[in-house]
């Protein structure tokens, strides 16, 4: 993270294996429900939270949120590692870099239809203190509703690996892009894809900015007409070196309809860092 003197390459690795489990309904026309877990992590520790849906509903989408986040590092700091579906619920998994105690809080979004959604996940081998992407890739004739991603188990924060880019890529891919925090050894990066063979017809809405180093920026999109937001992304992109991104710190749904998304810039003094912010959106 910030602060630490590294010389950064940039290495893409390429996907290794997927998984499907194939059952399927359809997604809700009602708004999905919001459910949350918040968990206080000290700092220089990490901490997970899992948030779960009620009997009778399942997780079709989740986030994250860091409340207070400090950028210079001098409250609490903490950068999520994972996010992903964790049985009928959403977990992640965070570090707190900053130097006070902060609450590190989970979202998950339940639908009472239970679309029994397919998850897809594709493994990639990310060498150390390298970038890698990973994208999941749901079956023909089913869509990517909602997606996310995980460190390798047992790999502490300061091992782990910091996504920049959480996205869906056309309607039935998930792409995520992260750095391996880990000095010394490769790692696994997995990303998910969560399908619906209803295939909803997920609409796409998006904001950008830049963001300089050490200031934090927060982005609300909003699905046209009124229309829900199932879920959401975010996407960066190095500047002048592979770690020279904008890093984000909360992704979760604000109001029924918006998607907010929060983060900072890391790197060099000298360039501001892009971020783009998406909605997922259900007419």
């Amino acid at each position: 993270m910030q602060g630490k003197q590294r010389s950064w390459k940039r290495i893409v690795a390429t996907g290794l294996g997927v998984t499907a489990f194939l059952a399927w309904a359809a997604l809700a026309s009602g708004a999905l429900s919001e459910h949350s877990k918040s968990v206080t992590i000290a700092s220089d520790t990490d901490g997970s939270a899992t948030a779960s849906c009620p009997s009778g509903s399942e997780a079709v989408s989740g986030g994250f949120a860091a409340p207070g986040f400090d950028p210079n590092f001098n409250q609490a700091s903490n950068i999520p590692f994972s996010s992903r579906r964790s049985g009928n619920g959403w977990g992640v998994d965070a570090k707190n870099f900053g130097q006070a105690s902060g609450k590190e809080s989970s979202f998950v979004y339940c639908d009472k239809s239970k679309p029994n959604l397919a998850s897809v996940s594709t493994t990639t081998k990310v060498a150390a203190n390298q970038n890698g992407t990973a994208t999941a890739q749901c079956p023909s004739g089913s869509e990517a509703v909602s997606g996310g991603w995980q460190s390798p188990p047992k790999v502490t924060g300061d091992d782990a690996f910091f996504a920049f880019t959480s996205e869906r890529k056309g309607n039935r891919k998930w792409k995520v892009t992260a750095f391996n925090d880990d000095n010394n050894n490769a790692h696994k990066l997995r990303a998910f894809a969560y399908c619906d063979k209803s295939e909803p017809g997920l609409v796409e809405r998006s904001k950008s900015t830049k963001v300089a180093l050490m200031v934090s920026t927060t982005l609300k999109v909003k699905c046209p007409n009124g229309g829900q937001a199932v879920s959401g992304g975010f996407e960066s992109s190095p500047v002048d070196q592979p770690f020279d991104d904008a890093f984000t710190v909360t992704s979760r749904r604000k109001k029924t309809s918006t998607w907010s998304t929060s983060a900072y810039g890391n790197g060099d003094s000298t360039t501001k860092r892009p971020i783009t912010a998406f909605a997922y959106c259900k007419k």
